[in-house]
């Protein structure tokens, strides 16, 4: 059975506390793996590393050219990983396998495409309508 740890300021961590949750496979029941439970201290690690990602301004600050780079990159390596992604994402809600592997290939066009704003968006905003409906 896989054990899952937490992510953490670019770290695979346990928790401290050697607490898991079980999870199980929603068509069956039965337990197909764990999950290493954050508890108050490794919250607050993660509380902490966004922070100070967010403070660092790394991606405010990136050259436009070298964000849209890093957002297909992101999107390259999500097309990677979608069929095993979409497999773990069956196992987690009982979604069929298509949509799920339609999900991980969603948002790496995401990415594709706000990868393809970054030079073209110039700080301006988009006219609407003034009456929607």
């Amino acid at each position: 059975m896989e054990k899952y740890k937490n992510f953490i300021n670019n770290k695979w961590i346990e928790s401290e506390s050697k607490e898991t949750i079980k999870v199980d496979d929603p068509s069956n029941g039965k337990i197909i793996g764990e999950i290493s439970c954050a508890k108050k201290n490794e919250v607050d690690l993660a509380v902490e590393a966004a922070k100070n990602s967010y403070n660092s301004r790394v991606l405010v600050d990136m050259p436009l050219l070298s964000r849209a780079k890093l957002m297909r990159k992101i999107a390259e390596e999500t097309r990677k990983v979608s069929k095993e992604g979409g497999e773990l994402l069956c196992y987690e809600n009982g979604k069929n396998i298509a949509s799920a592997i339609k999900e991980f290939n969603d948002v790496a066009d995401m990415f594709d495409y706000y990868a393809g704003l970054t030079d073209k968006l110039e700080g301006k905003t988009i006219p609407v309508a003034k009456k929607c409906f």
